[in-house]
């Protein structure tokens, strides 16, 4: 595929990283990095607190989903078609087993149990065919409906909810229920409930709140939890209960710090304001709690219902850092898996959030993550998984449709070891390597610091930069690094320059990898701006040259000269007017994904805007498209996340929501010819053109990010892509008659396939 370079500026990251701490019995913690590159983790489930120091240079892990691996954990054994399993724990008992205990029931009516699924291995699961009084496992050793909650008068109450910690030789459990004050089950209230467990294998149980039983449904009510300093808009006074059910105090998610505070954060809603809470509480015991406040509030512009849409909290701590994850969702299809990652330096407040599913400046949100009501675990070894499930079969994954499903997390350190012949971080004179390569900068001219996405930055202005020993790259190769110019970048605004004469440098704001005499040997396909740092790599692999903005992959083609890199910010033109950070130089090709964990964790540590293409709303998305065979469903123009994509069927460009075509076009794209081809969103309403005429209309609202141009789910385009447009405002029919006026017969040769 080849990729012209005329189109609009832009700004995208791959969608992939993810942030988090697993549940875990005992005392626990990650392994030592062969670099200072770990930060502290806080074990959210365990009697201690295990910690790493924090890595240099303002980096730190970046955990992925192993999104192609996904297996079933648990399958409640229940009769009907709604067979499910919703939110659930999952902790390590003492007998050396794994433990999964959820919700059960063929619809939120009757989610009056849990299941307990025994399992010898977490992953790949094996789970046991053993039986016992608490756990009634089915001949494929699969939880059945067990433990089932009654009120005085026999009522089956509503169990939901479950989260366990691992404290002083005892595994707790915490749920809720919706047994009042009077002990009946009405569905009208909100309770918290605690259950204690000595046995090893978690097959009995006893209540930190005594409840009633169907055995002795007459059993009075003896409440051994009370709480103090609670708003009295959300529970009663004295209990952790409300009477507002179900709108408030349910999902509770336990967490114990360093300190030895535990922390429950809790789902609630402000009668005063109606937006949707996460609310938090403080004991030293579990029995004692004190409200602390609302530790998360919904803004108007979050998914939200008439009950709250704060679903599944689960905090855990990394570094300095206090992460909150919660399931924003309205059980609708499309967000029911639409969990957001936050980050606090306070434990007691993740402040307000606004529906972002992407970091940005001044915003909390770390990640958005395509799953639901997730727990976080680790095993003996120290491989980390993440947990998802089902209910009523609206799971994406298959494996989660009747169940839980968990898969690996794998961490990649921000900055990959494997391979980095350089590291420059520009904290400070002399600029020294932090790859321990010994290759050090020299700088020519006078420098300054500036704030950088990763603690300080090396400020230029157009007559210095940095020189360093040549570093030989014969074979595969990354180099990357941040970049912010004061003006839109030109060829003498370069990341860095080769005694060979080529040059990483700019063309009118494109990236482009220059070969001197011999002109662009590649150009990006998309611009950057000036005034923002934006990351940049170029890698070679096979002989096949990359470049990528921000983790999108934006140009490519063949290069297998050699390269001898000597100097940073200075190209054959010039030197870079503006601000670079975090230089990386490595002797093999970094995959996409260890590019987006990158650029990714440096902007999320210091709180840069990373600026990914989410489409929640309007947008235009355009290029012109020649492609040398017959149109199809593999010729990828636009791809993004949950399989949506922009390509062709028989012939005729459309947009395919993931699940069905949302629109298609009424004319057809002809085989190596020049084609203009469009879509927009406009409230919800789409329009595709080609050649600048409307021919199709359709309507689809849901949201995407934009994560591969000119390849994606279905295959690589094969041809030529110019001019591509992205933004976040449908153009109308005039204004894309325009854009293919202006950008005719005005292409660049980037990258072909």
């Amino acid at each position: 595929m080849k990729i012209n370079a005329m189109g609009k500026q832009w700004w995208l990251s791959a969608f992939v990283s993810l942030s988090l701490l697993a549940a875990c019995d005992g005392e626990s913690s990650l392994s030592e990095s062969s670099v200072a590159a770990h930060a502290a983790y806080a074990l959210q489930q365990a009697n201690a607190v295990a910690t790493n120091n924090p890595p240099s240079g303002g980096q730190f892990e970046v955990p992925t989903i192993d999104a192609g691996s996904w297996k079933t954990l648990a399958s409640p054994t229940i009769p009907g078609p709604l067979q499910y399993s919703n939110d659930h724990t999952v902790i390590k008992g003492g007998d050396g087993n794994w433990h999964v205990i959820g919700i059960n029931g063929g619809g939120s009516g009757n989610e009056n149990a849990f299941y307990h699924t025994i399992l010898s291995s977490l992953y790949p699961p094996v789970p046991m065919s053993n039986t016992g009084a608490y756990s009634k496992l089915g001949a494929n050793g699969q939880g059945a409906p067990v433990a089932q909650f009654y009120d005085k008068k026999g009522t089956a109450c509503t169990a939901w909810a479950p989260s366990s910690i691992s404290y002083n030789g005892a595994i707790y459990l915490l749920y809720h229920s919706d047994r009042d004050n009077n002990g009946n089950c009405t569905r009208q209230a909100s309770r918290l409930e605690i259950l204690k467990s000595t046995d090893p294998t978690l097959q009995t149980w006893t209540s930190v709140s005594t409840y009633p039983t169907q055995a002795s449904p007459n059993t009075s009510l003896q409440m051994g939890i009370s709480v103090s300093g609670t708003p009295t808009d959300e529970l009663n006074a004295n209990s952790l209960y409300n009477t507002g059910w179900p709108n408030e105090f349910r999902d509770p998610g336990i967490f114990r710090d360093a300190d030895g505070t535990f922390l429950l954060y809790i789902v609630a809603r402000s009668a005063a304001t109606g937006h949707s809470l996460v609310n938090v509480y403080q004991s030293t015991d579990m029995l004692k709690w004190t409200y602390a406040g609302a530790a998360l509030t919904l803004a108007s512009s979050a998914v939200e219902v008439s009950w709250a849409s704060t679903e599944s909290p689960f905090v855990f701590k990394r570094g300095d850092w206090y992460y909150l994850s919660f399931t924003n969702t309205d059980s609708s299809q499309a967000n029911y898996e639409n969990t957001i990652l936050l980050r606090s330096k306070d434990r007691l407040n993740f402040g307000i959030y606004d529906g972002s599913s992407v970091p940005k400046s001044g915003s909390n949100v770390v990640e958005r993550l395509k799953v639901h009501a997730p727990e976080y675990v680790q095993d003996d070894t120290g491989q980390w998984y993440i947990t998802t499930c089902g209910w009523q079969n609206m799971s994406s994954i298959a494996q989660a449709q009747h169940g839980v499903a968990i898969t690996k997390l794998q961490f990649a350190s921000s900055v990959p070891t494997d391979g980095l012949q350089a590291w420059y971080a520009f904290e400070a004179l002399p600029f020294s390597d932090s790859s321990g390569k010994g290759n050090n900068g020299t700088l020519v001219g006078t420098a300054g610091a500036a704030s950088g996405v990763a603690g300080k930055a090396l400020s230029l202005s157009g007559s210095s930069y940095v020189s360093i020993a040549p570093i030989s790259l014969t074979a595969d190769f990354t180099i990357d690094g941040w970049v912010n110019t004061a003006n839109v970048p030109s060829n003498s605004d370069g990341l860095f320059h080769t005694s060979d004469g080529y040059d990483l440098n700019f063309y009118n704001g494109y990236p482009r990898f220059y070969g001197g005499p011999s002109g662009d040997v590649l150009i990006s396909s998309l611009a950057v701006q000036k005034n923002t740092w934006t990351h940049i790599a170029l890698t070679r692999a096979g002989g096949v040259m990359s470049i990528y903005i921000n983790g999108i992959k934006t140009a490519q083609g063949n290069f297998s000269g050699a390269l001898n890199v000597n100097t940073i910010g200075h190209t054959v033109a010039g030197s870079l007017t503006g601000a670079l950070d975090e230089v990386h130089v490595y002797n093999r090709a970094l995959s996409t994904l260890e590019i987006t964990n990158l650029l990714q964790s440096s902007a999320v540590q210091s709180g840069t805007a990373v600026k990914r293409y989410a489409m929640s709303g309007d947008f235009t998305l355009a290029s012109w498209v020649n492609i040398t065979r017959t149109p199809s469903n593999s010729d990828e123009l636009f791809f993004g996340t949950g399989g949506m994509d922009v390509n062709f069927y028989a012939r005729q460009p459309r947009l395919y929501n993931g699940a069905a075509d949302a629109v298609t076009a009424g004319g057809s794209v002809a085989p190596n010819t020049w084609t203009h081809v469009a879509v927009t969103r406009r409230s919800g309403t789409l329009t595709v053109y080609v050649n600048g005429a409307a021919t199709g209309n359709g309507s689809w609202a849901g949201p995407f990010e934009l994560t591969q141009i000119g390849e994606g789910g279905h295959g690589t385009l094969q041809g030529t892509l110019s001019n591509v447009q992205v933004q976040t405002q449908p153009l109308d029919a005039g204004q894309i008659a325009t854009l293919v006026n202006q950008s005719q017969g005005t292409p660049h040769t980037a990258w072909l396939r």
